[in-house]
């Protein structure tokens, strides 16, 4: 019995036991991670339902590739969150883009973001500098009548 639950004791130490969701902590966009190195392009959309400054806002859509993508990709990568963050949202936040990594046609990962905040796996995170930018770029440019 000893020598069982010895092993036992070996065993759950040197990970034999799979960590699923919630993933340990700190808490880091996960799907992101595990689509990044198969995308060749994000797509940028307006998430539905949300109020469209214009009625090109509708159909707005934005394609990042190449260094672009590569920058966003990397700064989405640095994410974390430890257990004792507090929240970042308050009434006036929810998403209003989306951003799909995809590998030709097929989407690999989708998370939702608005100016400060990236949502993903079900968790907040405070948008990094690059995402800001974006955030801009596309509520600028979805709104622009030309």
């Amino acid at each position: 019995m000893r020598r069982f639950c010895f092993l036992a004791l070996i065993c759950l130490v040197s990970g034999c036991v799979h960590v699923g969701r919630p993933y340990p902590i700190p808490y880091r966009p996960y799907s992101l991670f595990r689509a990044a190195e198969s995308t060749d392009q994000i797509v940028v959309t307006r998430l539905p339902g949300v109020r469209q400054g214009s009625p090109k806002a509708a159909g707005y859509s934005l394609t990042l590739t190449g260094p672009e993508m590569r920058r966003l990709i990397d700064a989405l990568a640095g994410l974390q969150q430890s257990a004792h963050s507090s929240s970042i949202l308050d009434d006036s936040t929810s998403p209003e883009w989306q951003l799909q990594y995809c590998s030709g046609t097929n989407v690999l990962a989708t998370a939702a973001f608005s100016r400060h905040v990236l949502f993903c796996d079900r968790i907040e995170f405070r948008s990094p500098q690059e995402l800001t930018r974006l955030y801009r770029r596309v509520t600028k440019e979805s709104t622009a009548n030309h």
